[in-house]
């Protein structure tokens, strides 16, 4: 409870001026404001259409507005929630792992782990669906232990519990299909039943798991005709993504061995990056290896040993997960973000994971699995091994939590907060029609709905055969495909307000030569207003 606490302090700190806020969780909260009012769970497009909940599944933004039926802000309580999620995530890391194996050390360092992690405190200090969708998740993969320990009992509360909580985690993240994947899988390989009762209770609990989410997507396919809104990516698309997949797991893995900063300028010759990552991998799974080929064939212990078999489990589920990952990053369009939110799942899933197979390791030390070796020395190296990654990520944690508390984070950060352009668009007539390359930061900060620059959302460059002569059109004259926006600024009608973040999200279409579309589709503007950090523009 204590390391808990720890866990919650951190994170009011961290979310001193308001939890993250950014595109999706402007999302959430806009449709859970929308569903409070009376017009539905989803958006008002600057058209004045509704638009049902994009991309999303639906559970973390109705727990937002089920408790905003008591009549307080849905950010304070995206804020709140977030806490106390931490502080019971905390909790049962350190819980299940003591009832795994009645070890109160390792508890509490895997405990302390989740705690000072780098990667869960900042994706706990964002008004995001991960951390309900984790606690949900690993939740149920808790509820299997005593299905999988005592199959033959008929633990049909247990199973029930682990298929619902499965697929509410699924129902907050599509991603987190991983979880029920994993425990129909955990049922069919470790229950020790027959084939046809472990077939049984897998289907069985697949059908419970996926029951949520099937009705949603039944209700997102008759409002939308796609799922998720999503469609599939071309065959060149899911080319270039394939190639792109390996680097950004590689940064993705990488972040979790050193900060952010080392990442792209290390102190440090920088091959040493993928030296660390190939050898914590290959660290990572050598070690499994060993346990598991203690455990099955040296027989030494019984093979339904409980931390086994969450082991096992925890194995399975970072396999699945980054096949599920995987597949929608290359398949589907828009593409998804492979970063340390996505894949925080499977980094909560590791650190357990090398938290149990230092349990088992010294479980096979006392028992002389391996035989004529002196392994005396083993349990302190792993004790001070895990202290020091404690240590190390503890060092890294306090870091971000001091940066959050004084700069804040996302859309509640004091450079939004106090941004020019914003204090503009907010003096502006309430009939302008607007458009943006940051329309989710003027909805949450103005409350005014913008048009979105297709440009950016089609993520393809105009006519890249026209560079280096500079002949891109600027902005209002371009053809792009349903850009309605645009075609009210030809037209006179609408303002286009352009932050200087346009570069960064311009950067991954147009490469070295973004700094010339910039230009470009700014020249010959009529400025009505420059400041620090974006423009106002009308069409001359």
């Amino acid at each position: 409870m204590m390391i808990a606490a720890l866990g919650v302090i951190s994170q009011i700190f961290s979310t001193h001026f308001g939890p993250g806020i950014g595109g999706d969780a402007t999302i959430y909260i806009t449709s859970a404001r929308n569903l409070l009012a009376g017009q539905g769970l989803g958006l008002i497009t600057a058209n004045g259409n509704f638009r049902l909940l994009p991309y999303f599944p639906p559970l973390y933004p109705l727990v937002l507005a089920c408790f905003g039926l008591f009549g307080s802000d849905l950010v304070i309580i995206a804020k709140v929630l977030n806490i106390i999620l931490f502080g019971i995530f905390i909790w049962l890391i350190g819980f299940v792992t003591y009832l795994l194996k009645r070890s109160a050390t390792f508890s509490v360092l895997a405990a302390f782990l989740v705690a000072t992690s780098p990667v869960l405190v900042p994706v706990f200090s964002w008004a995001m669906a991960e951390p309900l969708a984790m606690v949900l998740g690993f939740g149920s993969m808790a509820f299997l232990i005593p299905v999988l320990q005592q199959p033959r009992n008929s633990h049909h509360r247990w199973r029930l519990w682990a298929g619902i909580t499965a697929g509410l985690s699924m129902l907050t993240r599509y991603s987190n299909l991983a979880f029920p994947l994993t425990g129909a899988i955990g049922l069919w390989v470790l229950s020790g039943q027959g084939i046809r009762r472990k077939l049984v209770d897998a289907i069985l609990y697949l059908s419970i798991s996926a029951l949520p989410t099937a009705i949603w997507l039944v209700i997102d396919l008759l409002s939308t005709s796609t799922i998720s809104s999503r469609a599939v990516e071309s065959s060149l698309g899911m080319t270039q993504r394939l190639i792109s997949l390996s680097p950004a797991l590689r940064e993705v893995f990488l972040f979790w061995l050193v900060p952010d900063s080392w990442v792209s300028s290390p102190p440090y010759p920088k091959v040493a990056n993928t030296v660390f990552v190939i050898a914590g991998i290959l660290v990572l799974i050598t070690w499994m290896v060993i346990v598991f080929r203690s455990f099955y064939i040296k027989k030494a212990l019984s093979k339904v040993d409980p931390g086994l078999q969450f082991t096992i489990l925890l194995f399975v589920f970072i396999l699945v997960y980054l096949v599920v990952i995987s597949a929608v990053y290359i398949v589907t369009y828009p593409p998804i973000t492979i970063g340390s939110r996505m894949l925080s799942p499977v980094h909560v899933a590791v650190l357990w994971l090398i938290v149990m197979l230092a349990i088992l390791s010294l479980e096979i030390s006392g028992a002389k699995l391996v035989e004529g070796s002196r392994l005396h020395f083993l349990p302190g190296m792993i004790l001070v091994s895990l202290f020091f990654v404690v240590g190390w990520y503890g060092w890294r944690s306090l870091r971000i939590v001091q940066q959050n508390y004084a700069l804040g984070l996302g859309f509640n950060s004091l450079a939004w907060q106090h941004s020019p352009t914003i204090q503009v668009v907010r003096g502006l007539p309430e009939d302008a029609i607007l458009v943006t390359n940051e329309e989710m930061a003027i909805l949450f900060l103005t409350g005014r709905r913008a048009y979105p620059m297709m440009e950016i959302y089609l993520s393809r460059p105009l006519d890249e055969t026209s560079f280096p002569d500079n002949t891109l059109p600027r902005f209002g004259e371009s053809e792009v495909p349903g850009d309605t926006g645009q075609q009210l600024f030809h037209q006179g009608r609408a303002l286009l307000v352009l932050f200087n973040s346009i570069s960064d999200q311009l950067q991954s279409i147009y490469g070295n030569h973004t700094s010339d579309r910039v230009r470009s589709m700014q020249a010959g503007l009529k400025v009505i207003f420059c400041g620090e950090d974006g423009c106002v523009y009308g069409n001359p």
